[in-house]
């Protein structure tokens, strides 16, 4: 487990550990603290192995960021029994006084061979807000049920590249926004049954999961608003506000996650990552609600066939359900904890943005677009007539 700590006074820094529960018989025989620089990979033990529950720390510079860490001993090689929970906490006190008790985020289940200092474990910052720096899934990766999402995605991609074959991709935009809604998706349950757990961790990868995931279900609202452009000759800037803002607006979402997952890692910066993610959830879920107004205000609904509207419908409706999600898990607490269980994301995020891909698919523009242009050429044609009778 690690603290972090800021001597703003010249003197001694006490830390005390308040508990330390078991609730077998292998008492804790001893505690071992200890202590860098931040920033710096040396760590140096803070005096002999503690007996009792305060270690009194000297010779801190004023001004120095100093990080402890805390491990508890006993005959077993970890001094942690398998499969036993244990907590901690920890409060700082200097010559100004006690601080508050920093509890870490949750209770961590150790396995024989743990490492009591592995930094992936706990990260608390001591008398400010606990917030936890394991931005990745804590959770197994279920590789069957991303590798059976995965061969339904690919499905779904190729059944609507074959019918935009049809009307030789036209609208072209449209087309290749589903299209790259699909791969991202595709891509992102590949790796998710390919990669190990260890590997999902990474930085690196988990970066890139996370930005195809919301790539995915961002091309899906703009596509919402591009098919409303394209229903019915609407004025030039109504049309170019309709694909800019919300181009704009996807496009800064997106952006924004990218940093986000990637500061989470680190505790300087895990409460900007976490700002971050809320201003992107923010932005994608306004852009959200937003295309009802929008949709009723550009009258388009009248212009459109039956398929068009179930099909609109469906799309915005699960577009909407996950951007709800994005933005309750965009608090910290709820963000921990959607992390502990794979069951969250899939039901939550992956498979409502494949209902609405799928959607697309079957209900494909050849069908809902092409045939409303059409339906409302015929109903021009018939009021042309009604008007030419008339006169005659």
């Amino acid at each position: 487990m690690f603290f972090h700590h800021q001597q703003n006074q010249n003197g001694p820094l006490e830390i005390t550990n308040a508990t330390a529960k078991d609730n077998d018989e292998n008492d804790i025989e001893h505690y071992v603290v200890n202590k860098r620089q931040a920033r710096t990979e040396k760590w140096a033990n803070v005096g002999p192995p503690l007996l009792g529950t305060t270690c009194h720390v000297k010779s801190l510079e004023d001004g120095k960021n100093n990080e402890f860490r805390l491990a508890a001993e006993n005959d077993n090689v970890a001094g942690l029994v398998d499969e036993k929970e244990y907590e901690f906490r920890v409060a700082v006190v200097n010559r100004a006084g006690p601080g508050d008790f920093a509890r870490p985020p949750d209770v961590a289940s150790h396995a024989i061979g743990f490492s009591p200092f592995n930094p992936r474990e706990i990260i608390v910052r001591v008398g400010t807000t606990v917030l936890d720096t394991r931005p990745y899934p804590l959770y197994t990766l279920n590789k069957v049920a991303a590798g059976v999402l995965a061969s339904l995605v690919g499905i779904s991609v190729i059944g609507f590249i074959v019918q935009s074959i049809l009307i030789r991709f036209k609208p072209i935009r449209l087309n290749i926004l589903i299209i790259l809604s699909h791969l991202t998706m595709f891509v992102h349950l590949v790796l998710r049954a390919s990669f190990s757990n260890e590997q999902s961790k990474s930085k690196a990868a988990f970066t890139a999961m996370a930005v195809l995931l919301a790539v995915s279900i961002r091309t899906i609202i703009f596509a919402n608003y591009d098919f409303l452009a394209r229903v019915r000759d609407l004025k030039k800037w109504i049309s170019r506000a309709l694909v800019i803002g919300p181009a704009l607006a996807a496009l800064v979402s997106s952006i924004l996650m990218a940093p986000a997952n990637s500061l989470a890692y680190d505790p300087d910066t895990v409460e900007t990552s976490y700002r971050l993610r809320k201003a992107s959830a923010a932005i994608i879920l306004g852009l959200t609600i937003i295309f009802y107004p929008v949709w009723f205000a550009t009258k388009t609904i009248k212009h459109m066939n039956k398929l068009a509207i179930i099909f609109l419908i469906i799309s915005s409706i699960f577009c909407l359900f996950v951007t709800v999600y994005l933005v309750i898990t965009s608090i910290p607490s709820n963000y921990i904890g959607s992390n502990k269980k794979e069951f969250w994301v899939y039901i939550f995020q992956i498979v409502p943005t494949m209902i609405a891909q799928f959607t697309w698919t079957i209900l494909h523009p050849k069908q809902t677009l092409v045939e409303t242009k059409q339906h409302e050429k015929k109903q021009h044609e018939k009021e042309t007539e009604s008007v030419i009778d008339i006169y005659l």
